[in-house]
């Protein structure tokens, strides 16, 4: 018997006997242990000093006592929980079946039929909880247990739990390996996650059960969020062509960028998967407004500062629809990539923008970013009282027009405040003048 578990057994004397660890995380670890008073065997997941002393120990608590409501054949039921000699825990069933992330590892890619079916069982356990108001939010292959064969969600709102109580979890998300399954949503750092982001990593689930790979992956954390919150995953039928049209489908709304674009429900995506007729038009990704702030990790800003990335392109969102009392709402902040970094750019900071062939190059007063997206497309996320498209590859903020002077080749030059100069037509240079009225 090691040291930590003759000092757990002091601590837990008379409540429990723990006879060895069974598994260890960056958060928690795990030990099998018998509950000497209910007489039966128990997983006993005793959080890490350096973690339980971040979060409020009364709030973790309270919050995640609250699951112990969840009644439901796949999610192991919440025995106990509290704080011993310092020792924040809580007590589930142990379960003596593999991790389905071991039997990735074992299987890579499973039968059709057997995804579906685990997708569809931790599907209705989802559906079940979030009619609670209860959600998951760490949703991933080593929380999926099997207990005779039957897929069992565990942890249940551990992770959120933590959050809620104090603890900044970005890093230990990030070492969980919940990127993978990260919502874009929460990428970007939103403050809350609703039930959609539970239905994302389910389809995140599915699609590794039926590839081999979740949707993304990359050699660091940073590069997968970033190609959560930037890229459109191949279809899952262009990876394994016997995978069904109406499966492939449920795929790939699940993992829509928008949670509006997704499931409304987990027990919509669970019916889709056994609806032969289901089918889905992929939502058009071209740009992407971002108004949150940026997702932190490891104390930096993993979209604010240089990140390793690949080839330069832009954000994937459409601008979105103008609402019904016809105020329009435009991008305060874009999320670009440009060369080996991805970056955050404030709409303000912007002077004008060129096209290059397929390419934009945003002007600001530090940087140029080239973006591959349609100007176009650009200018879709530009208020047009303040950016004007005065060329057809050239738009300027009108905020930082200084002057127009007239040009030896019969055009004029657009002086910016940054003193930097832009060469426009006469007729173009016209356009602008009608906007700002500033010449000599």
């Amino acid at each position: 018997m090691t040291a930590t578990v003759a000092r757990l057994n002091h601590a837990f004397e008379g409540r429990y006997r723990l006879e060895g660890l069974i598994g260890e995380g960056p958060v928690a670890s795990v030990y099998l242990a018998e509950d000497v008073v209910r007489s039966e065997t128990v997983a006993l997941r005793v959080f890490r000093p350096e973690v339980a002393a971040l979060v409020v120990t009364s709030r973790f608590l309270a919050d995640i006592g609250t699951t112990k409501q969840l009644g439901h054949p796949n999610i192991p039921r919440l025995i106990d929980c509290g704080e011993v000699d310092d020792f924040l825990f809580y007590a589930v069933p142990h379960l003596d079946g593999e991790t389905l992330r071991n039997r990735l590892h074992r299987v890579t890619r499973f039968p059709v039929s057997e995804a579906v079916s685990i997708a569809s069982k931790v599907g209705e356990a989802l559906s079940h909880a979030h009619g609670l108001g209860l959600l998951h939010g760490d949703l991933k292959p080593a929380n999926i247990l099997f207990d005779e064969g039957e897929p069992m969600l565990s942890s249940f709102g551990v992770l959120l739990a933590l959050g809620r109580a104090g603890a900044r979890l970005s890093e230990t998300d990030l070492r969980l390996g919940t990127p993978y399954y990260m919502s874009p949503e929460r990428a970007v750092g939103a403050a809350e996650a609703g039930p959609s982001s539970d239905i994302y990593a389910l389809g995140c689930l599915l699609y590794e059960m039926l590839i081999g790979a979740p949707p993304f992956v990359g050699p660091t954390a940073q590069i997968v969020l970033g190609e959560v919150v930037l890229s459109r995953p191949t279809a899952p039928i262009g990876r394994r062509g016997e995978v069904p049209p109406n499966v492939d489908a449920a795929v790939r709304r699940a993992l829509e960028k928008r949670p509006d674009d997704r499931f409304a429900s987990a027990t919509d995506f669970v019916e889709a998967l056994a609806d032969p007729r289901f089918r889905h038009d992929d939502v058009a990704t071209t740009v992407v407004q971002v108004k949150t702030a940026a997702h932190r990790v490891g104390g930096s800003d993993a979209f604010g500062g240089d990140v390793p990335w690949g080839e330069a392109k832009a954000m994937n969102r459409e601008a979105p629809a103008a609402p019904a009392n016809g105020s329009t709402r435009y991008a305060e902040r874009l999320l670009v990539k440009e060369e080996e970094n991805i970056r955050f750019i404030d709409v303000d900071d912007i002077r004008f923008v060129e096209s290059h062939r397929n390419h934009v190059r945003i002007h600001t007063d530090t940087c140029e970013y080239m973006v591959r997206r349609r100007i176009g497309v650009l200018e879709s996320q530009l208020d047009p009282n303040r950016f004007k498209r005065i060329h057809r590859s050239t738009i300027v903020n009108l905020d930082s027009v200084d002057r127009l002077v007239p040009w030896f080749s019969g055009g004029y030059l657009v002086h910016l405040h940054s003193g930097e100069e832009l060469k426009l037509s006469r007729g173009y240079a016209h356009k602008l003048f009608d906007q700002v009225g500033k010449t000599l």
